[in-house]
């Protein structure tokens, strides 16, 4: 069953990644058209740029990366 479970979390982030993907240029898209700034990116990962809600910190994401199992499962979640 662990290994099910694994498989799923798998699939969704492979899901999380298209769909963000794909919202990501169309929202660059949009804004080009109507000659606005695109961000790079990565542009809220800069030095002191406000972190959106529920965005994970440097921290988190070392954390996440030395993860493995169902930590990962769980921080990932």
């Amino acid at each position: 069953m662990a290994i099910e479970a694994r498989e799923d979390m798998k699939l969704l982030a492979r899901r999380i990644d298209v769909s963000q993907s794909d919202e990501i240029k169309m929202m660059s898209a949009w804004l080009a058209d109507r000659g606005e700034d695109v961000p790079g990116e990565h542009a809220h990962h800069a030095p002191g740029a406000a972190l959106m809600p529920g965005m994970l910190t440097p921290e988190d994401m070392a954390r996440l990366a030395a993860a493995t199992g169902v930590e990962f499962d769980r921080l990932f979640l």
